[in-house]
C-alpha cells in the first residue's frame, strides 16, 4: 500500500486488523475489568489505519467498541453489543472508487453500527465468525478463537472477491 492509501486510511478513520492475542494482553493490562475472565478476543481492530486511539473487538461473547472522547481522550465510551442482540449484519468488499471494506451490524435497540476497514482486510474469516455467532446462534462456549482467522500460509492482505463470499455461506 502506498503513502496515499495509508493517508486515506488514517484520515478516513479506516480500522486495521491487529493481532488479537497481543491486543487482548494489552487490554487486560490497561483495563483489567473490561473483559470477563473467560472472555477471549477473536478479532481486534484499531482505527486510523492501525495508528488511532479508538478500537473495537469481537470476543467470544460480544462486539465491544472502545471510543476515546474529547481532545485528551480521558473520557471513554464503551459500547457492548452481545451477539444475541444482533439481528443482521452485512459485509462489503472494497471497490475501485470506495476504497474500504465495510461491516454493518444491526442490533436490537440501537442504530446500525458501522466499521470501515482498510482495503487489505480479509473479511472472509470475519464473515464466517459472524455467521456462526449470529445466524447459527453458537454461544460463547462453542466459539473457539483459533477457529477463525486467515489460514496458515495465506496472504492476510489479499482481496476478497464476491464469489469467495458466496462460497463461505453455510447451508442448513
Amino acid at each position: 500500500m502506498g503513502v496515499l492509501g495509508k493517508a486515506v486510511d488514517f484520515v478516513g478513520c479506516n480500522s486495521k486488523l491487529v493481532d488479537a492475542r497481543e491486543f487482548e494482553s494489552d487490554i487486560r493490562s490497561s483495563d483489567p475489568r473490561l473483559l470477563q475472565a473467560d472472555e477471549k478476543v477473536i478479532f481486534a481492530f484499531r482505527d486510523r489505519g492501525g495508528k488511532g486511539r479508538d478500537s473495537s473487538m469481537f470476543t467470544n461473547k460480544r462486539y465491544l467498541i472502545k471510543d476515546k472522547r474529547g481532545v485528551t481522550g480521558k473520557r471513554i465510551r464503551y459500547t457492548s453489543i452481545p451477539y444475541t442482540s444482533i439481528r443482521a449484519f452485512s459485509l462489503e468488499t472494497p471497490g475501485d472508487i470506495d476504497d474500504d471494506a465495510e461491516l454493518k451490524l444491526y442490533p436490537r435497540g440501537k442504530n446500525r453500527v458501522k466499521l470501515d476497514l482498510v482495503k487489505s482486510t480479509d473479511i472472509v474469516p470475519l464473515q464466517n465468525f459472524l455467521s456462526d455467532v449470529v445466524i447459527r446462534g453458537k454461544g460463547a462456549g462453542h466459539v473457539a478463537a483459533d477457529d477463525y482467522g486467515p489460514a496458515p500460509g495465506t496472504n492476510v492482505g489479499s482481496k476478497t472477491s464476491f464469489l469467495d463470499m458466496l462460497g463461505s455461506n453455510y447451508s442448513q
